[in-house]
């Protein structure tokens, strides 16, 4: 029935079959927002510690903000990398936990999976803080030898305190991943809170209460993330049982590397891993566009994405929540409810994420007035915010799909599509837009909505078949298989009426 005629007939059905109709057109994925509600809470405290961050940053002047901006992007495309190996842990975690079911074993098999995860995460987080800083100063040259001396001595003492921070802000991110994966989002939440709240406390009583400037900043960040990992482990202890994380640590040593766990892991993350690594270089190249355009330009910018990530909460949340009931379904083999899980989800995020562009582009001036009284800077701002507003229809399709898909381990599909549209959408269009249109910030900005664009459309047409559902690694079913041997899983129905094995 198409939905203006389920409307017209909830109208005469009154509230209730209005809000029938609305779930039904919609969805409203069973457990999703269950699992989801802790990481919206979560996505909202780390905007808001951002434009917290931000707002103090902005306090000190415009050197100040653009040099912690530029190093912000860059913490983004550390831990997207580091986020790769989480989300392969929090995959292979998710199938045990379908597989195993509501096993006493559970934990037993997941220990081993966190054990290997975390050495893991380790050797990485210290390879990607060695790579920086050896290269630290030719970074810095590269990306904004155009711009003043200040900015660029603050962007360089905020990247050696980034550096130092990488190695717990690993150890962080796998943690959360294994507990995203056993479904324990509420621990997620309690820890990254406490991250953001030290680091905010912190940063606002030694930036301005102590005078230190941006070195109050670079040492509220250390601090920060040491605390989320003394939490991140205790958390992990409590839930997977006093002293059995470090029992499998020291038992399998570095052989842990060689483990079909890592191997699992490494499948899936490797893909995800160089999505990253390809999208954020891309980013980093249009941040050193928008650097050419001007420190006025790089505040702009920086105020509009700190903005326009409220936006976007309720999608990341989702998205979250659905890596790990797909992966759970997909480990379960209900492959019918997994399918339908990813339509469902869309539907809810697209709406949420509609219902919060319209108030923020119609504030947008409000909103970057707060940040900063250069009017240029405003207009500008605003300019971006609205625009932002106008393409979040396509968010949905472009970054909630992948993180589903990703549940069921197809890593190489969304691989394939975000690097290829990134590379022809947002950096070949942002060029061409500012070398020869000359439209500047906004050019910049309309080729980062191609890109949603082109992506949407292709992570669309994936989900809409079923080739994906099967598309989990050999190793990857070796691994689940095999920390599940002792819970064979019986035959299954899924709630489509489909027998599943």
């Amino acid at each position: 029935m198409p939905v203006i005629h389920r409307l017209r007939a909830a109208h005469r059905q009154g509230w209730r079959g209005l809000r029938l109709v609305l779930r039904r057109c919609f969805g409203r994925p069973i457990g999703a927002w269950a699992l989801a509600a802790p990481l919206l809470v979560q996505e909202l405290a780390l905007v808001l510690g951002s434009v917290l961050m931000t707002l103090l940053a902005a306090r000190l002047g415009p050197a100040a903000v653009a040099a912690i901006g530029w190093v912000e992007v860059l913490g983004q495309l550390l831990n997207a990398l580091m986020g790769a190996v989480a989300i392969g842990t929090t995959v292979v975690t998710a199938q045990a936990v379908g597989r195993a079911g509501r096993s006493a074993r559970l934990h037993r098999i997941v220990a081993p999976i966190a054990a290997d995860a975390l050495r893991l995460m380790g050797l990485t987080g210290l390879l990607l803080a060695l790579l920086l800083g050896l290269g630290r100063e030719q970074l810095i040259e590269w990306a904004l030898g155009r711009n003043e001396v200040a900015v660029r001595d603050a962007a360089g003492l905020y990247l050696g305190a980034l550096i130092v921070a990488d190695l717990p802000m690993a150890l962080v991110l796998v943690g959360c991943g294994v507990l995203r994966g056993l479904g324990h989002t509420r621990q997620t939440l309690h820890i990254q809170l406490l991250m953001v709240a030290s680091q905010v406390l912190l940063a606002a009583g030694l930036m301005h209460g102590a005078g230190w400037g941006v070195e109050g900043a670079a040492v509220a960040l250390v601090v920060s993330r040491v605390l989320a990992l003394v939490q991140v482990l205790q958390a992990l202890e409590r839930v997977l049982g006093a002293g059995r994380l470090a029992r499998h640590g020291r038992r399998r040593g570095w052989r842990a590397l060689g483990s079909s766990q890592v191997r699992g892991i490494v499948t899936i993350g490797g893909p995800a891993a160089l999505e990253s690594l390809f999208f954020h270089v891309g980013k980093m190249l249009t941040q050193t566009l928008v650097a050419g355009q001007g420190t006025a330009a790089m505040a702009a910018n920086f105020i509009a994405f700190s903005v326009v990530g409220l936006i976007n909460i309720p999608g990341n949340a989702l998205g979250s929540a659905a890596t790990t009931l797909v992966g759970q379904s997909i480990g379960a083999r209900h492959l019918a409810r997994a399918h339908a899980l990813v339509r469902r989800i869309h539907r809810s995020a697209a709406a949420a994420l509609c219902l919060l562009a319209v108030p923020m582009g119609l504030l947008a001036s409000p909103l970057a007035s707060l940040y900063t009284p250069m009017p240029d800077v405003q207009a500008q701002a605003a300019l971006l915010i609205r625009l932002n507003a106008l393409f979040m229809p396509v968010w949905a399709l472009s970054f909630v799909l992948p993180a589903a898909l990703r549940g069921a381990a197809d890593t190489r599909h969304t691989m394939h599509v975000a690097i290829a549209s990134m590379w022809l959408c947002r950096v070949g269009l942002a060029l061409t837009f500012v070398h020869v249109t000359g439209w500047g910030l906004t050019g910049i900005w309309l080729g980062m909505f191609a890109d949603w664009c082109l992506r949407g459309l292709l992570f669309w047409r994936r989900s809409r078949g079923r080739a994906w559902l099967t598309v989990g690694s050999p190793e990857t079913c070796r691994c689940v298989s095999r920390v599940c041997r002792h819970n064979p899983v019986q035959m299954k129905h899924d709630p489509d009426g489909n027998k599943t094995s």
